[in-house]
């Protein structure tokens, strides 16, 4: 369905048990990610594709968990928007760690591109498991302690910039660090406790990354001495 066709967009993260989280946005979002993205106005020259009538440059909707509805301009969005932060760190529901901020049903990238842990690249001791239920795909990476690599190849990155990467994962306590290498680059990742003792509850992290256009992309991610949680897959949302 085109996206002059949907008015609305769906929150991934979204989740009645926790109020604070966005439900549904009007369409004119300028990315399928509320990190990231700006409210597209039809008072813009040129008029965006997503732009609705009566919602000019940093106007939009959204809905809440608690069932709000309330006019938003862009000060409610981005890593540091108020009705953002709220989202991200809301506790509760049926979800486990803090709430995606990916949407669904954007023109240019749905619900993102999602690639399954046990079809990518492992060495240094990471392998292929399934003893812990709840895992999309057929299975999920085991970290060793340390030098364990799990590489996602080939991944798209549209035309190119900064898009969320969100990794669903499985820690049984505490939390704990990996390295994270894009395309040759050196930063540092930090799952925490997705609250069952046995593996089996499911959870998810996100992270702003940059991509270059095209398929061409490495994600790589490293065990560096506290182990890592079990990976079950990693979406990315394109700008």
């Amino acid at each position: 369905m085109g996206g002059e066709a949907t008015s609305y967009l769906l929150g991934v993260g979204g989740d009645t048990g926790r109020p604070s989280t966005v439900l549904a946005t009007t369409r004119n979002l300028s990315a399928c990610d509320l990190a990231s993205a700006h409210w597209s106005g039809a008072d813009e020259n040129p008029i965006p594709d997503n732009a609705m009538s009566g919602l000019n440059k940093s106007q939009g909707q959204l809905v809440r968990a608690d069932g709000s509805a309330m006019q938003s301009t862009d000060a409610d969005l981005g890593l540091s928007g108020k009705t953002v932060k709220g989202h991200i760190n809301s506790a509760g529901g049926v979800t486990m760690g803090k709430a995606v901020t990916h949407l669904i049903g954007c023109d240019s990238a749905g619900g993102g591109n999602t690639y399954q842990a046990e079809e990518a690249s492992m060495s240094g001791g990471c392998r292929p498991m399934t003893v812990h239920a709840g895992y999309n795909g057929t299975g999920f990476t085991d970290f060793p302690t340390r030098n364990g690599v799990l590489e996602f190849t080939g991944v798209d990155g549209g035309e190119g910039g900064s898009c969320t990467m969100t990794v669903r994962y499985s820690l049984a306590r505490g939390s704990r660090t990996a390295d994270l290498s894009v395309n040759g680059s050196n930063e540092t990742i930090t799952c925490t406790s997705t609250g069952s003792p046995a593996w089996k509850k499911w959870g998810t992290m996100s992270k702003t990354i940059t991509l270059k256009p095209g398929k061409s992309n490495s994600i790589k991610i490293t065990s560096s001495g506290q182990d890592w949680g079990n990976t079950d897959e990693i979406t990315i949302v394109l700008p």
